[in-house]
């Protein structure tokens, strides 16, 4: 896709949306209530609020986009191909507990593939933008992804998936790569640890399993920052891979020889 083709209202317009987003959540820190939506899976009033806004706000600058957004299922839009996806507060877990780690994750995607992607941390007014083709920023400041190529130098970066095996294959695989790297941090929002690959803060992050809106905007960043994604054995990464291995590129290929020595 040519740069031609990216129209410039896609960015202002989510940036103006994961903004809204950002001052709903941090207002509403403290006196929320948090529901259950499975095992190790909490919703607050404040996602469906910060929710409502960002669909509000993309709605209204363009009423045939579809939706794709993680408090509620897919909304079609009219004939236009292209989605937004959406995750309204990602950390809810952080947040529901007061952690103040927690961050917007807002792509347009055609295809399956992202063309723009903001990550929007609010209590430090970090914005975190990737347009395809074109880089990417924090605070209108290019990013690139670090330069360490040694294991032992890097920070690896992880989140914990809620089912019980899924939390076992990461720990199967945190255990052997834990042992080579820096450090491991899990700062428990997805799409903010990602952005800090982009930024070049981490070197490696992994998950075995995250949903589209954890990723279509930061694997955007990581991209277009000079980093690598992939799927977990190495196969080309799409929205849906569930999996996901992301890094500085100079790591990529030391992260999956550890796995395979397994």
């Amino acid at each position: 896709m040519s740069n031609d083709s990216i129209d410039p209202r896609w960015l202002r317009v989510a940036e103006e949306a994961a903004r809204a987003a950002g001052r709903l959540a941090v207002a509403a820190r403290g006196k929320v209530t948090v529901s259950s939506k499975g095992l190790r899976d909490v919703v607050t009033e404040a996602d469906y609020a910060a929710q409502a806004a960002i669909k509000a706000i993309i709605g209204a600058a363009f009423p045939d986009h579809a939706f794709l957004a993680e408090e509620q299922d897919a909304t079609p839009g009219g004939p236009s191909d292209l989605t937004w996806v959406i995750d309204p507060i990602d950390g809810t877990t952080n947040y529901s507990h007061g952690v103040p780690l927690f961050c917007t994750s807002i792509a347009l995607t055609r295809g399956g593939e992202s063309l723009v992607g903001v990550v929007y941390d609010p209590l430090r007014d970090e914005m975190y933008a990737a347009v395809k083709g074109q880089g990417a920023m924090l605070n209108g400041v290019p990013m690139r992804v670090s330069e360490r190529d040694r294991l032992i130098d890097a920070i690896a970066g992880i989140e914990w998936a809620s089912p019980q095996a899924l939390r076992v294959d990461s720990l199967r695989r945190l255990a052997p790569l834990g042992e080579r790297v820096m450090t491991i941090r899990s700062p428990g929002a997805a799409a903010l640890s990602l952005a800090y690959v982009a930024l070049g803060c981490f070197d490696i992050y992994f998950n075995v399993h995250l949903q589209p809106w954890d990723t279509a905007a930061a694997a955007l960043m990581i991209q277009e920052a000079g980093g690598r994604v992939t799927g977990l054995r190495g196969e080309p990464w799409r929205l849906d891979s569930g999996g996901i291995l992301a890094t500085n590129g100079l790591l990529h290929e030391a992260v999956r020889a550890v796995w395979d020595e397994e």
